[in-house]
């Protein structure tokens, strides 16, 4: 090793003796850092395909509830339309007997009239 004149070591040689040191420790952090990069990877497609599933399968299960709340509301505006007819003609009939009876009504007050 050389020296200068006050026996300290050159730069240069200080940079070999700590590469020749510390060089096999940079490559393990080197080679650590790239595990742990492609450890993320994995895990960053690994999540994504899940949540992909997890989207797939709530959308499945809206459409399908979606579905079955359509077929209800059909099924129920049906049942009202039927109700609501014969809810009508309940009325139409209730109205032509209540005017039948008061016709009635009116004669016999009227005969009454005529024989009073």
């Amino acid at each position: 090793m050389k020296s200068n004149g006050n026996g300290n070591l050159e730069l240069g040689e200080i940079s070999t003796i700590r590469n020749i040191l510390m060089g096999e420790e940079m490559s393990n952090v080197n080679h650590s850092i790239r595990n742990l990069e492609s450890k993320l990877d994995s895990m960053e497609d690994n999540f994504s395909k899940k949540l992909a599933a997890i989207e797939k399968h709530y959308e499945e299960r809206l459409n399908k509830m979606k579905d079955a709340y359509e077929s209800k509301i059909a099924t129920l505006e049906e049942e009202l339309a039927t109700k609501s007819s014969a809810i009508e003609q309940k009325i139409v009939t209730v109205k032509n007997d209540d005017r039948k009876l008061l016709s009635d009504l009116f004669a016999q007050v009227s005969e009454q009239l005529k024989n009073s």
